[in-house]
């Protein structure tokens, strides 16, 4: 597959909106790995602990917890896209 830079000025075509699409379905996979790996790590730090169930059967956790959870999976995104965006790399799609 030729370079961009490699194609003459004015020869290259933008991507047909189908394929478009597909990169960013692709993307939001990938997207979806990293915050569940995220996810994942940060959940023994917002799970409640067993004593506070009051014989609930599914805790949930508090209020800061879930805030802390939403801001670290917002900054884990912010993280990933601008890594990926900044100094001329790209993502897999």
């Amino acid at each position: 597959m030729a370079d961009l830079a490699s194609v003459p000025a004015g020869t290259a075509r933008p991507a047909p909106l189908l394929r478009r699409l597909a990169a960013v379905a692709y993307e939001g996979l990938l997207l979806g790995a990293v915050l569940l790996i995220a996810g994942l790590l940060l959940a023994p730090a917002i799970s409640p602990t067993p004593g506070v169930a009051d014989g609930r059967p599914l805790p949930i956790p508090s209020l800061p917890a879930r805030m802390l959870s939403f801001a670290a999976m917002f900054g884990v995104g912010a993280l990933y896209c601008g890594w990926c965006w900044t100094g001329g790399r790209r993502t897999l799609p």
